[in-house]
């Protein structure tokens, strides 16, 4: 079972990645201190979440992402939608975030709003962020569709000087 989740990258674009529930649940034992990040024992490999993600758009680019997620004795948690078919003995300890590196798939901004109107159909559970973007993207599309955007201009110093800002007042008609 593959549980799909997204990161939106400021000046990027989306970045997807899944959690694989037919992975070992626990990150190998290594001896000293734990590094700044780790690959993430149980994040599905890009071929496998390529073919899950068939539905969407071709990715821009294959990459990796770096996740503060939450973890307990050495191994990140499991998000609530991963179901997995053996049952592990628990593990006690504080919870605390860490980094993670997990391989994902890059969606260039016009590609991410494709692939996040298509998240229903693809072969996987979307998670809560990918779930959370799917509604963020629509709600934005809804805004233009209503017209319920006005142009306007940003400081110099912003990257896309010109900009549409979403409206809260009826705008005259005729």
């Amino acid at each position: 079972m593959l549980v799909i989740h997204g990161a939106w990258l400021p000046g990027a674009g989306l970045a997807v990645w899944a959690e694989d529930s037919a992975l070992p649940p626990r990150a190998p034992r290594r001896p000293g201190r734990a590094p700044r990040e780790r690959p993430h024992p149980f994040a599905a490999d890009r071929a496998t979440l390529a073919a899950a993600l068939a539905a969407g758009p071709p990715a821009a680019r294959a990459g990796s992402v770096l996740l503060r997620l939450p973890t307990r004795a050495g191994s990140p948690a499991d998000s609530p939608e991963l179901v997995r078919t053996a049952v592990d003995e628990p593990v006690r300890g504080p919870v605390t975030l860490a980094g993670w590196r997990a391989p994902a798939l890059r969606y260039a901004p016009g590609d991410a709003l494709a692939l996040l109107r298509a998240a229903g159909d693809l072969a996987g559970v979307c998670g809560a962020t990918l779930r959370h973007l799917a509604d963020v993207a629509e709600f934005a599309a809804d805004l233009v569709h209503r017209g319920r955007v006005l142009p306007g201009v940003a400081p110099a110093e912003a990257p896309a000087p010109t900009a549409f800002r979403p409206t809260s007042r009826r705008l005259p008609t005729g």
